[in-house]
């Protein structure tokens, strides 16, 4: 099957899909934490930056290092419009939590 780059073959994500992932990282002993995207660098923050403040998932039976709230607050310092509104949610979840 060809690679193709348009919306027409693209599907939402299913946690299978995740789980999935997660599981062969797992497997192949990579260091990441889930903070939305898969990417080496998030606002610039390395796995080592991010590690200390992160909150296993389980998904389908998969562990999966999620960044905390107050970590991705740290990834959303950015100046990207999406970014400020994501970074505002965030800082209001954590506010209600304490």
């Amino acid at each position: 099957m060809a690679a193709r780059d348009d919306d027409a073959s693209a599907r939402a994500p299913e946690p299978e899909d995740l789980a999935r992932i997660c599981r062969a990282l797992n497997e192949a002993g990579a260091r990441y934490v889930l903070v939305g995207d898969l990417m080496g660098k998030a606002c610039g923050l390395t796995y080592e930056d991010l590690a200390g403040d992160v909150e296993s998932r389980d998904v389908l039976g998969v562990p999966v290092p999620v960044a905390s709230a107050a970590t991705l607050i740290r990834t959303k310092d950015t100046y990207r419009p999406q970014d400020a509104i994501d970074r505002a949610f965030l800082e209001g979840l954590t506010r209600g939590a304490k």
